[in-house]
């Protein structure tokens, strides 16, 4: 049985939802993203429409929802938890100086901000 929410640290919930088995999420697991993103950058990620008549996304919206919790993950775990909004808001050169949370909007915009995280990780840019 899961953790419940409120006595759960923001990237443990992160980490729960990014390693889930589940196809799809209802809207209630999603919370985990507004701990760091407000509902407008959750919207633009995860674009609506829901399914309709149901309080669940569909599997590729579940899919891009893991995508987007294991990138904020590896941005706390890599530079703290207080550094994920500025870090996912700054240009780079590397994005064409685009911030990473515009890239995150599609699935391979998404893979290059991980490979830039774990390519940081190795030591590969400071």
């Amino acid at each position: 049985m899961p953790t419940p929410a409120a006595a759960m640290d923001p990237i443990a919930e992160l980490d729960q939802l990014a390693n889930s088995t589940q196809q799809t999420f209802g809207l209630e697991e999603i919370r985990a993203l507004r701990g760091f993103l407000d509902q407008r950058e959750i919207d633009a990620l995860v674009p609506p429409p829901f399914v309709q008549g149901h309080d669940f996304l569909t599997e590729d919206q579940s899919a891009q929802v893991k995508l987007v919790a294991r990138i904020i993950s590896h941005v706390a775990s890599t530079f703290g938890p207080n550094k994920v909004l500025p870090w996912l808001h700054e240009p780079f050169l590397r994005f064409g100086q685009r911030p990473p949370l515009d890239l995150m909007k599609d699935h391979s915009g998404a893979q290059q901000v991980e490979e830039y995280l774990v390519q940081i990780d190795e030591g590969y840019f400071a």
